[in-house]
């Protein structure tokens, strides 16, 4: 690695020339008009990040936020834990709140949000049924960005 690159930010797409594979796993709450306390309240969960309608989308960025919203990202090593672990990991982590997500404000919309920036392998995507089920016990979409960035055809 040039001693001069730093390497990406988990969440950030990695450098073409320091690349490492990554997957993060988060669980979003957007759509809702109140703040995003309220959400932390009614879910009994605190989030790993929230945000303003308004607000920059990154600190160096220019577009903003459409909505408020409410993250709470999977307690894993994006850099050595592959999807199903961290959707594992994060169902653990909101199944004793599971019934609280029904307490939700009207058109509060849940998501698991996927990201995957594949460097060194192309990356398989699975979900088992049974967290299919506990994510529509939640209400929640899935969403899974894939950034293949392999050399290979």
């Amino acid at each position: 690695m040039n001693p001069t690159t730093e390497t990406a930010a988990p969440g950030q797409p990695p450098a073409p020339d320091d690349c490492r594979s990554q997957v993060l796993v988060r669980l979003n709450v957007t759509d809702f008009e109140c703040p995003a306390e309220e959400i932390t309240r009614l879910l009994g969960l605190s989030p790993t990040r929230t945000w303003r309608r308004g607000e920059k989308v990154h600190p160096r960025a220019q577009n903003t936020h459409r909505q408020n919203g409410w993250s709470l990202s999977a307690p894993c090593d994006p850099y050595t834990t592959g999807l199903e672990e961290q959707v594992e990991a994060l169902l653990r982590l909101v199944a004793p709140h599971v019934d609280r997500f029904a307490t939700l404000p009207p058109g509060a919309e849940v998501e698991l949000s996927c990201f995957i920036y594949a460097c060194d392998h192309r990356p398989v995507i699975t979900f088992s049924a049974d967290a299919v089920r506990r994510l529509a016990r939640l209400g929640a979409a899935i969403d899974v960005d894939c950034y293949d960035l392999t050399a290979g055809p």
